[in-house]
């Protein structure tokens, strides 16, 4: 039999069956062509192909790297080649080999595809978006590339378009079940789980082993409040997807919700393999600690490695770990350092990206209760922690003026960047109505969006200053000055929660892991107040139950 003979029977046999999806079939006949033929180049494409279909990924890496050694322009192996890589969690080298298959084939819309797809898990939804809208563009056809352009456009907030985009995919082809998964997903972000939670049954009726369907639809259970079916869910797609760090995750963080600490925070340790993940898992010489090793006569690196409010929450373990006989260096965010100077059981602070002093061990501040093997009843909920500079409080009381009336803090939106901003903020005209002649409202609110500087212009209870904070050692010594603070989940709210100061907390009707279900007070911290939403979107009854117990506590100050 020679090439010519192969290529014209044998490789058309084989690519039917693997369109067939006889992919055993695939790779054994697949790989006796190739042994018999081995300059055949298509033929360790096809085997590199089915190999990776069968997750057998570093055997399909060596059968694509002959193809493109045998023929270095040959698109469509670079193309499987990235695929494989992708897999691997390779996504520097996935795009690069998806750019060459490009580079070599311009109008390989699967390609543009898959690129779009890595540059999805990197973290670059724009550039994603871009690379999708190429495919669809080179295949108006492709609902494969309309699913996964609705899922980019949803990650960078672009909720309408993923819509269009996805019911797009679903309308061109009806029994894709990755499509029904990525639009149930999308409406559960758009507050809307009923209609979520049909879409994605009919993903699993399609595809009963769709790990990301299964995930999905624990997501869309949890914002129902149906915990139990939710975590079976996760469970069902880390059966099916032992290595899906998503749904590992999610599993940690409804097991968190709930208090259970045990198995929850082992599961919150798979953040570090999520695609797409902001925050990265260091690799220092010094070892990781979690709590197997002594710490007596040892310095130990905290490091900060999500948003402020987590590195105000986690570093009071630093007096934790001093007790066990650690040195303690803290490495914060910048806008941190000078306020985490004063952490009792804290050798030094480092602000972010300058130099490190030795250290013996290392531990992200978030893996400190995993570490501590902390439960709901252990948390160290001691505080005050963090302590304002005395200079600044006085600085801030004559820039404040006289005292004549209680003094309330206020903060109603965090980071516009955050994924869950939309639903964790408070619309100014709605917090306004808190502001009344019995109090002194302070804004506390450091950014303000467009529109607000005008609305606070005409809001003459409210003095905003947050614009003239340098950094959280000012904003302390203001929450020092206050009365109470009343603020969304964000960072102040962590902060003045640290400082011992009465804190009421305003959350969503799914909130954060850290707030755990339904509980009115926080256990980790003592001088909060919880005020939940009752229904998605309903933050005017939040606010006027809010204001209740403020006129209640002012009158009961009298």
């Amino acid at each position: 039999m020679t090439p010519k003979q192969l290529q014209q029977g044998d490789i058309e046999a084989l690519v039917r069956l693997f369109h067939a999806g006889d992919i055993a079939a695939v790779e054994s006949q697949a790989r006796r062509l190739a042994e018999a033929f081995p300059d055949v180049l298509v033929l360790h494409n096809i085997l590199g192909a089915s190999l990776a279909a069968q997750g057998k990924l570093e055997a399909a890496t060596v059968s694509l790297r002959k193809a493109i050694a045998l023929k270095p322009d040959f698109a469509e192996a670079h193309n499987n080649l990235g695929n494989v890589l992708r897999d691997r969690g390779e996504l520097a080298a996935a795009v690069d080999s998806f750019r060459q298959a490009i580079a070599l084939k311009p109008d390989l819309a699967e390609a543009h595809n898959n690129l779009g797809n890595a540059l999805k898990d990197q973290g670059d939804g724009a550039a994603a978006v871009d690379s999708l809208r190429q495919a669809v563009a080179l295949n108006p056809s492709y609902a494969e590339a309309y699913s996964n352009l609705g899922n980019a456009l949803q990650v960078i907030g672009r909720l309408d378009e993923a819509a269009e985009n996805l019911r797009k995919a679903v309308a061109l082809k009806p029994d894709l079940a990755a499509a029904h998964s990525n639009l149930g997903n999308l409406l559960t972000e758009q507050d809307q789980p009923d209609q979520a939670i049909a879409v994605l049954e009919t993903a699993i009726r399609l595809q009963p082993n769709l790990a990301e369907a299964h995930n999905n639809l624990g997501n869309a259970l949890r914002a129902q409040g149906r915990f139990d079916a939710a975590l079976a869910c996760f469970e069902k797609a880390a059966a099916v997807q032992p290595d899906y760090a998503e749904a590992r995750w999610n599993e940690g963080l409804c097991r968190l919700l709930l208090g259970d600490f045990e198995q929850g925070w082992k599961l919150y340790e798979w953040r570090w393999k999520k695609p797409g993940s902001i925050d990265k898992e260091r690799v220092f010489a010094a070892p990781l600690w979690l709590g197997r090793k002594p710490l007596a006569g040892k310095r130990i690196l905290l490091h900060a490695e999500q948003g402020l409010g987590d590195t105000l929450q986690f570093c009071r373990y630093a007096q934790r770990l001093a007790a066990d006989g650690a040195s303690v260096i803290v490495e914060s965010q910048p806008a941190l350092k000078s306020l985490l100077g004063g952490l009792a059981g804290v050798a030094s602070v480092v602000a972010r990206g300058e130099p490190l002093p030795p250290f013996d061990f290392h531990c992200p501040l978030m893996s400190l209760p995993l570490a501590c093997e902390t439960r709901v009843e252990t948390i160290p909920a001691a505080t005050p922690y963090i302590h304002a500079d005395a200079a600044f409080v006085e600085s801030w009381r004559s820039r404040l003026g006289e005292r004549t009336a209680p003094r309330v803090g206020l903060v109603w939106s965090g980071n516009r960047a955050h994924k869950n901003d939309r639903n964790r903020s408070v619309p100014l005209p709605i917090i306004a109505k808190l502001a009344t002649a019995e109090a002194a409202f302070v804004s506390l609110q450091k950014v303000l969006r467009p529109g607000e500087v005008a609305a606070l212009k005409v809001l003459p209870s409210v003095m905003h200053i947050g614009d003239q904070l340098h950094d959280f050692a000012d904003t302390a010594a203001l929450i020092a000055l206050m009365d109470v603070v009343v603020s969304v989940d964000t960072a102040v709210a962590h902060l003045a929660g640290a400082m011992g100061k009465p804190v009421w907390v305003l959350l969503p009707v799914n909130p954060d892991f850290r707030w755990l279900a339904e509980r009115e007070d926080s256990p980790w911290y003592p001088t909060a107040r919880l005020f939940r939403q009752p229904a998605a979107g309903d933050w005017q009854s939040v606010v006027d139950r809010v204001g209740a117990a403020l006129r209640t506590r002012i009158a009961g100050a009298d």
